[in-house]
């Protein structure tokens, strides 16, 4: 199944079935063979580092895309309010929200716009990499089966 995520999210190309022990073998041969499997213990290191992963890659995403629309609507809504739009002509005190300046903000909005830029372009290496991990980690060798 998680062959198949990866296959499918990620576009690294996994194969369809793993090798199976033969069917004629006693129980305890076949749990044998499992255990002695280099596939086995990479499998299950795969989905150990899997959640120590999955927490930094969410945290990757969350922050990134936050911080940099965060930077971009706010520079809009503090050049907004401070031209008083959306205020109902009530003055606005400045210690109540915080701002860039009109003149800094065309440049914190650009920032915010390269830094959203900058973290997709870092998801999409994050899912490259994930995906040849899970490829080296997840599918025999060559010369393995």
């Amino acid at each position: 199944a998680e062959g198949r995520l990866v296959e499918g999210l990620l576009g690294q190309r996994m194969p369809r079935r793993p090798v199976y022990p033969s069917k004629g073998m006693p129980i305890l041969q076949r749990i044998k063979e499992m255990l002695v499997d280099r596939r086995t213990w990479t499998t299950m290191f795969y989905f150990l580092i899997m959640l120590p992963l999955g927490i930094l890659y969410f945290m990757i995403a969350i922050v990134g895309i936050t911080v940099s629309l965060g930077l971009v609507f706010g520079s809009i809504a503090g050049l907004l309010l401070e031209a008083g739009v959306g205020t109902g002509g009530i003055s606005l005190d400045h210690e109540i929200y915080f701002a860039p300046t009109p003149a800094l903000a065309p440049f914190v909005l650009v920032l915010g716009v390269l830094l959203l830029t900058a973290v997709m372009h870092l998801v999409r290496g994050i899912g490259r990499a994930h995906g040849t991990l899970a490829k080296h980690l997840l599918v025999a060798r060559a010369g393995a089966a």
